[in-house]
Order: C-alpha cells, then structure tokens, then sequence
C-alpha cells in the first residue's frame, strides 16, 4: 500500500499487463457515511476567506473564485440517507478495465471540440492527458481518470455497481459535500484551515494530475481521499439547463475553491482535463462477497 506524496509517486509500480484477476471487496473500496444531517453551504466568512486565499496565493482574485463563491448555499442543516462512496476517484486503469468490458469509448477530446469548449488552455497543454492507441501511459494509470462526460461517468457508475450486485450511481452534490466534510461542516476534508501541503492544487505548482490517494493526511472524516484537489468530481445534481455541479476543486484551481462547499455548474457533454468522478452506493451489509474490482 502506498502512502504519502513521495510514496505514491516513485513506489507504486503498475504492472504492463492490467489483469483481471479478481480484487478487493466493496467495503475496501468505498467508505461509509453516516446518515443523518450535516452542515451544508458556506457562511459569508468562508467565501471571503476563499478570496483571500486566491490572493495569498496568486495575488490577485480570479474570475472563478469572484464568481462561484456567489453559487455558494447558505450554510444550514441539510439530511442525507446513509451511503458507501468510492475511496478515491475512478482511476485510468479502473476505466481501461471498463472499456475492456463493455466497449465503452476512450477518453478522449479531438482539438475542434476542445476549442468550442472555450477552457482558455490550448489544446497542446490536453495532449499528455490523451490516451496512447487505446491505453493510458503507463505512469499515468493510478491518475483519475478524465476527459470523461457525465453520462459516461454515470455509465461506469452502473457497471461497477453490478460487479459487486448493487446499484450504483454518481453521488448528489449532498451527498459527496457531507462525505468530504463531516456532520460539522468544517471547510476541508482534513480541518477548518487551508494547507497547501494536503491537496494537489495551482499552489503545489504541478499543473497535472497526480496518483490518487497521494495525499494520506487529508482523508476526509469518514476516510475518502481526494476530496479537495487534484480534479474537480461530477455530481448527479443539476446546476441549469443541460449542466451538473462539480465539487472538489483541482490541480489548477485555488484552495479557496478546494472547499467542500465550492461549487459551479459545467455542461453534461464537457471534456475535461481537471474533471473526474467516483461513485456511490447504498449502505450494504459489512459482509460484502469479494468481486473483481478496482485494483
């Protein structure tokens, strides 16, 4: 098992051959959420620290922060049914294991349909997250996966699910706030304050995704990983007319948009390469038969 930064990016060797042996149980792969309420939203204090974040860090507040910290809700109680969530997000390899299997298209985006996408960054930048004759490179498999719309999130979301015998789907905004956060409410998956040091944002300067996970100190209460950095996540939840909200901020985003109450909207047929996903369950039994799954 590989822990920490420097662990998960020079020790964790992925074999040439992705194998379909059978793997670890549901309840290794996910977390459990407590039902019950939890403190949703964000307070007028936390949006004005995210732009002191943005300013800390950049000098300067961006477009983004100015605008999203505004689709902020009103922190207050909201109720959720218990749950299971993925551990991490879905990774190259689980997804080249789903293509394997269904036939599913590669993540991809073509340089004419990035363009119209108007994300402000040439297509040049999206070419090391493109696969290579229908594979991941290998140094990249334990990346999450992106380049994915919401739809084809969804539909990995439903064969995972059936390989262990149960349904799954793409979490709701509530219900992925509550697993980054806790019932308190607090700002981060780890605390109340911003640290650079647990997340893979524009403030670590990699500029890329990086291995899941990689961050062991940052787990959220109920133990997921990832939930603040590295890719924003889609959600099932609808923002407007043919859009999601995403959550979880990424490796080119700010901290202050790392918060478990950021959120913006993105289109359902958006490619992305700051974009991921991981899925939900319903709370099983602890006695989950082993199937093949995520490795």
């Amino acid at each position: 098992m590989c822990l920490g930064l420097t662990a998960t990016l020079l020790s964790c060797a992925i074999p040439e051959k992705v194998g379909v042996s059978r793997g670890p149980s549901l309840v290794a792969l996910t977390v459990a959420v407590d039902g019950g309420p939890f403190l949703m939203g964000s307070t007028l204090d936390e949006r004005a620290v995210a732009i002191e974040i943005d300013y800390a860090s950049l000098g300067r507040a961006t477009p983004e922060v100015s605008l999203w910290v505004k689709e902020e809700y009103r922190q207050s109680a909201v109720e959720v049914a218990a749950f299971r969530i993925m551990r991490t997000p879905v990774t190259q390899r689980d997804y080249l294991e789903y293509m394997r299997e269904t036939g599913a298209p590669e993540p991809y985006v073509d340089s004419a349909t990035w363009s119209r996408q108007g994300l402000g960054r040439p297509y040049a930048e999206v070419r090391k997250f493109l696969w290579r004759q229908g594979l991941p490179r290998q140094d990249r498999q334990p990346h999450p996966v992106v380049l994915v719309e919401q739809a084809q999130a969804a539909s990995y979301c439903a064969w995972w699910g059936k390989s262990f015998g149960v349904r799954a789907r793409l979490p709701t905004e509530a219900q992925w706030e509550k697993a980054a956060r806790g019932e308190r409410g607090q700002a981060y998956p780890w605390g109340t304050n911003f640290d650079p040091s647990l997340l893979n944002g524009a403030e670590a300067k990699f500029d890329d995704t990086i291995p899941v996970g990689s961050f062991s100190d940052a787990a959220s209460p109920y133990g997921a990983q990832d939930m603040a950095g590295n890719v924003f996540e889609w959600t099932k939840t609808p923002y407007e007319e043919d859009s999601y909200v995403v959550k979880g901020g990424a490796f080119s985003t700010t901290g202050g948009l790392a918060r478990a109450a950021a959120r913006h909207g993105r289109p359902a047929n958006l490619r992305h390469i700051a974009i991921g996903f991981r899925c939900v369950t319903p709370a099983i039994n602890e006695k989950a038969k082993r199937r093949r799954g995520r490795k």
